[in-house]
């Protein structure tokens, strides 16, 4: 969330515990810390140190760790791979060297790597059409898709745009960019124009941030990083809008930690009343890996304690309708391994659960809506599957919120667009990568053509 004060946060409120009872247990997934590292992560981070410290530029490097370490909060790579994740590695090493825009400056073991400045030099290219903005969308858009590129290189410069728009407002790093002098400034203006051009150059971040990395973030299911870039998009596009915004719902903060404690109630007595383990999470690739090797008799639980300012300050622009009155302003999706326990989980949630926990946290009159039924009568074309819930409250004790469920084949069909596995250029990529990736790219040139 770009920074207007202190970042509303909904999570902390809540006892991060495992609940085993005599029937049933929830247990919350933890992904591992952000700020820890693997040896050979470490030692990439290490030599990227000591070379912009040669350069005299100790600011972009710490700008490269920056976005190293935005990629791995945003699921884009793992700050703890070993020597067979060889995609992390890579893109580590791209985050870290981003910033440098000629590759006269690249570290000598870089500057031999051939695969590493062909990626530096497309990403530069991109980078260059980015900060044109709209009018540099066509190209940019017509690069991306254009069959000569190696697709890898492709994902790797998307990737890291991604991980530096999730930073890019960052006051630290604008702060420190206006203070370089010789080479240092000469690059740090050219990533941040921090000058008098910082306005305009946010609101050109924002056409490629809307238009390319938010679907690609979604397309990855990179739920975090999609987040983040569209809120500081929404922020840099409506600065007003945004801050007035922020403030009504930090007035209702105290609805929204109750929401929270009520789905954690929900999963608890979920898992008491159908004697099933509960596994809580707030992303779905940390939820998708533990269902995968999980029991049949698990469920897993995905909760977003608030959907955050920049998607309900989308959704308001681009439906005319006000924020306050969303019916989604938090949310949670189950998803199981069988049809059979989907049932039970979201009958059991529509018919007792979801008012047992707004009772418990002071709301004992909410509506809940009678279950929309789409893995029955599936949604046309896309043919998306899921049942949802959606939970109404007038008191203010809670705010309104959607609930989804869906077996994990759902999911992955709705998440991914199919399921099959694809190694390419020595990268371990999951769930067919290469034809997602494709597709995806045709997807975002049909919409903005």
């Amino acid at each position: 969330m770009a920074t207007t004060g202190k970042t509303l946060s909904w999570r902390d409120a809540v006892e991060r515990r495992t609940c085993t009872g005599s029937r049933g247990r929830v247990e919350l997934l933890s992904p591992a810390k952000n700020g820890t590292f693997s040896p050979l992560i470490e030692e990439d981070i290490k030599l990227a140190r000591e070379h912009f410290g040669k350069l005299g530029a100790p600011e972009m490097g710490e700008h490269g760790l920056k976005v190293t370490l935005a990629a791995g909060e945003g699921r884009l790579l793992d700050l703890h791979a070993g020597e067979t994740d060889i995609f992390s590695r890579k893109l580590t090493r791209r985050a870290l060297f981003h910033s440098l825009i000629s590759e006269n400056y690249l570290p000598e073991y870089l500057y031999k790597d051939d695969d590493f400045v062909r990626w530096f030099r497309f990403h530069n290219r991109v980078r260059e059409l980015e900060s044109m903005g709209a009018a540099g969308l066509s190209e940019y858009i017509r690069l991306l898709n254009d069959p000569a590129n190696d697709l890898t290189d492709v994902l790797f410069t998307l990737y890291a745009r991604l991980a530096d728009a999730m930073i890019i407002h960052d006051p630290a790093t604008t702060a420190a960019a206006a203070k370089t002098s010789g080479y240092a400034k000469t690059i740090m203006s050219k990533i941040f124009p921090v000058y008098s051009q910082w306005d305009e150059a946010k609101v050109a971040f924002s056409a490629s941030m809307l238009a390319i990395l938010l679907p690609i973030a979604d397309w990855g299911g990179q739920t975090d990083a999609y987040r983040k870039v569209r809120d500081n998009a929404m922020f840099y596009l409506y600065p007003n809008e945004y801050r007035e915004l922020e403030e009504k719902f930090r007035r209702i903060h105290s609805a929204f930690i109750n929401t929270h404690r009520a789905m954690w109630c929900m999963a608890r007595d979920m898992s008491k009343r159908l004697n099933v383990n509960v596994l809580v999470a707030y992303d779905s690739k940390t939820a998708v890996k533990a269902l995968e090797q999980a029991g049949p008799n698990t469920v897993v639980m995905i909760m977003r304690p608030f959907k955050g300012v920049g998607g309900l300050l989308k959704k308001q622009i681009e439906r005319g309708q006000p924020a306050e009155h969303a019916h989604d302003k938090a949310a949670y999706k189950v998803i199981t391994k069988s049809t059979e326990v989907l049932y039970r989980a979201m009958s059991y949630l529509y018919e007792e659960g979801i008012r047992r926990a707004a009772r418990a946290y002071g709301s004992p009159d909410v509506f809940v809506y009678y279950p929309k039924d789409y893995v029955v009568d599936p949604k046309p074309i896309t043919l998306y599957q899921a049942i949802h819930i959606d939970t109404v409250v007038s008191d203010g004790n809670l705010v309104n919120f959607e609930g989804q469920g869906c077996t994990l084949d759902m999911h992955k069909w709705a998440d991914e667009g199919g399921a099959s596995h694809d190694d390419y250029k020595g990268a371990p990529v999951k769930n067919g990568e290469r034809r997602r990736l494709m597709a995806q790219l045709d997807s975002i040139t049909s919409r903005s053509s």
